[in-house]
């Protein structure tokens, strides 16, 4: 073959490689800090084979790398399929349907898309929170560790302003809030505040907050607030309950009033085991449900029960897990919060909690989704406050708004979804949904009861238009649901 020949031969099989595999050729340094595990990960992949990319790469659906790869500060769409793990530091990985990654998945900083019908056989790994920047050196790339500073002031929301939330007992809250840093200082102490307004009372509270920062793995520090709280968190987020209210009268949280005291110590929020343990005091008092406007009034406004006011000091024992994003996989929290008369406090009791939730990819786009609370009181007698419920839209529709409450609860959902049309993007994805939910509420000396209700629907987006059905006594509810944190939302008429 003559140099022409040659010559050709070589540009074409340039031509055939993906944009940025041309990069592989440098070196890469990295020295791991102690103790920190993905660190140490990251160092014994770099002693491996590995192609490297550091521009912006398209993979289509009928390429693939072999063996390992690493991404540096570069944007990549993968399509095709990969013999490895893959690397990706500073940069932003997005899976396509049909991507495959034989390997392990490891994203440091930068951010990560994944789809339901890309494959990754090993573990998925994703901190958002780790800065890492990229050098050129002596023809070679360094990786280090580069903590981006926070800003010394940020305002909460836009400008310090929050969204607004309404709720049968304090009507409209306006909240207003922003956080002081010291990232120059040991520890990089900070101090937030959030004030808020409640129009219906016309009254004034806020929560007030200080941190430090040891290090990544710990912060402790102290809270003082006065604040409207609830136990029915779990059933769906603040905003959708605020829309549910506003239109459908349909306040799916009991609530009261607490002046808190707290000093905490533990993990800061994020992927992986989160352990945490707050002692607190707190003086709580019953508020009472007014009759507000809204677009869809019921025939009478639904009563928010009383507690049993009175002064708890408590210790509070908390450990999370939190899945990393773009993996489908298990978040749970076990919760124990105990208290005693003898030594303070108006109470005696010893409360767990233990919330799950669960999804999983099944087979051509199609999706499960099982969650799980329960809660009760393992010794004493729980104040009322302390107390949970379920019932109406979000839980169980065919019943009425927390119908069922008590200081031992215990609910289930399993969901499925099925897209019916899997050739849209998954931001337009329409599902034909399914959910299972079953409950009980009770108290001491009494039998669990479970009520169940299934539901059928299609959701498009964030809305849900279905029917609920009883199968113990045929009742039949229609309903349509603005998605929440959880499965439920606003329901109207």
């Amino acid at each position: 073959m003559n140099r022409i020949s040659w010559l050709g031969a070589g540009f074409l099989i340039l031509l055939l490689l993906p944009d940025g595999a041309l990069a592989q050729v440098r070196d890469v340094r990295f020295e791991p800090r102690r103790g920190e595990e993905v660190e140490a990960r990251l160092a014994a992949f770099l002693e491996q084979g590995y192609t490297l990319w550091t521009q912006d790469t398209v993979l289509s659906s009928d390429q693939s790398v072999d063996g390992n790869l690493l991404i540096l500060e570069a944007s990549v769409r993968l399509s095709g399929s990969v013999g490895g793990s893959v690397y990706v530091i500073d940069g932003d990985l997005i899976l396509r349907p049909g991507a495959r990654i034989d390997g392990n998945l490891v994203v440091l900083g930068g951010g990560f898309y994944s789809s339901t019908r890309a494959t990754v056989e090993g573990t998925v790994d994703y901190r958002p929170s780790l800065t890492y920047a990229v050098v050129p050196e002596d023809g070679a790339y360094r990786i280090y560790y580069a903590r981006e500073p926070l800003p010394p002031f940020e305002f909460h929301g836009l400008y310090g302003f929050g969204l607004p939330t309404y709720q049968r007992v304090d009507a409209v809250t306006l909240s207003w809030g922003a956080t002081l840093r010291a990232s120059g200082w040991a520890w990089r102490p900070d101090l937030s505040f959030d004030g808020r307004f409640k129009t219906g009372p016309a009254k004034f509270d806020g929560t007030i907050r200080q941190l430090w920062h040891p290090s990544e793995k710990l912060q402790f520090g102290w809270e003082l607030e006065r604040a409207t709280r609830n136990n029915e968190e779990w059933i769906w987020g603040t905003l959708v309950n605020s829309l549910s209210y506003f239109f459908a009268e349909e306040d799916v949280r009991d609530y009261y009033l607490a002046d808190r005291a707290a000093l905490t110590v533990g993990r800061p929020a994020g992927p992986g085991l989160v352990p945490s343990f707050t002692f607190q005091y707190e003086k709580a008092d019953t508020l009472s449900a007014r009759d507000y406007f809204v677009v869809f009034p019921n025939d009478s406004v639904r009563p928010n029960p009383p507690i049993d006011p009175g002064e708890t000091v408590s210790g509070i024992l908390a450990l999370a897990h939190r899945s990393r994003r773009g993996e489908p996989g298990l978040d749970a929290q076990v919760l124990f919060e105990g208290a005693t008369s003898d030594l303070a406090g108006d109470f005696s009791f010893l409360l767990a909690e233990l919330r799950a939730r669960w999804e999983q990819p099944t087979v051509a786009g199609q999706q499960v989704k099982v969650f799980l609370e329960a809660r009760g009181d393992l010794a004493g007698q729980l104040p009322g406050q302390r107390w949970s419920a379920f019932g109406g839209v979000g839980t169980l529709p065919t019943f009425q708004a927390l119908e069922f409450r008590g200081p031992r609860l215990l609910f289930g959902s399993v969901s499925y979804f099925v897209p019916l049309l899997p050739w849209a993007s998954e931001s337009a994805a329409v599902n034909f949904v399914t959910h299972a939910r079953t409950g009980s509420a009770w108290n001491e000396g009494q039998s669990a009861e479970f009520q169940t209700n299934l539901i059928f629907g299609v959701r498009v987006f964030f809305a849900e238009a279905g029917v609920a059905i009883d199968p113990r006594t045929g009742r039949v509810v229609a309903e349509l649901v603005l998605s929440g944190d959880r499965k439920g939302g606003i329901v109207l008429p």
